[in-house]
């Protein structure tokens, strides 16, 4: 998810203005993503499937948050210095229940 707005050249084209643009967009994804993760979360079979789910969503949340933070405040070099750690923690979720 956070890939896609950190992709090759988005320094040189404007990251403040273009991540404002495709957050505008990526968030109701994210947004959507948690809603379904939180309907998994309470409909699965066990115990290692909800912690599957709220973890996913958690993170989801987490980068959600951060990264809506980083675009209000509209400081570019934050936003590029940020973007990895944010997919990593994203990562690290998915890894966590591979």
């Amino acid at each position: 998810m956070v890939r896609p707005l950190a992709g090759p050249g988005s320094a040189a084209s404007g990251i403040a203005g273009s991540g404002a643009g495709g957050w505008a967009v990526g968030s109701s994804r994210v947004s959507a993503l948690e809603d379904w993760l939180t309907a998994l979360e309470a409909t699965a079979a066990d115990d290692a499937g909800r912690g599957r789910a709220r973890t996913l969503r958690d993170a989801g949340r987490a980068s959600r948050n951060r990264l809506g933070g980083l675009i209000a405040a509209g400081d570019a070099d934050a936003l590029l210095r940020d973007l990895d750690a944010v997919a990593a923690g994203l990562d690290t979720a998915l890894a966590s229940h591979a």
